[in-house]
């Protein structure tokens, strides 16, 4: 696995987890609002899974906030 996806991994996991604590939740509300084993919440949460885009959409659905901010910027094409 490269760096880079490790670090990517833990980026989600600590925005998630401040999200988390922020509204006062706990992972098992994403077990069960997602409908996963708690195993694999505890799993996103080490940073240990490479999430797809339709797992991070849902947990982005579940809490209510974005994990991600894509800023719009045009692109310049050559």
């Amino acid at each position: 696995m490269a760096t880079t996806q490790i670090l990517t991994q833990k980026a989600i996991a600590e925005r998630i987890s401040h999200i988390l604590e922020k509204k006062g939740l706990r992972q098992q509300f994403l077990a069960d609002t997602l409908v996963k084993p708690k195993s694999y919440i505890s799993l996103i949460m080490a940073g240990g899974a490479n999430l797809t885009l339709s797992t991070i959409l849902e947990i982005e659905q579940a809490l209510g906030e974005p994990i991600f901010r894509i800023e719009n910027k045009p692109v310049k094409v050559h």
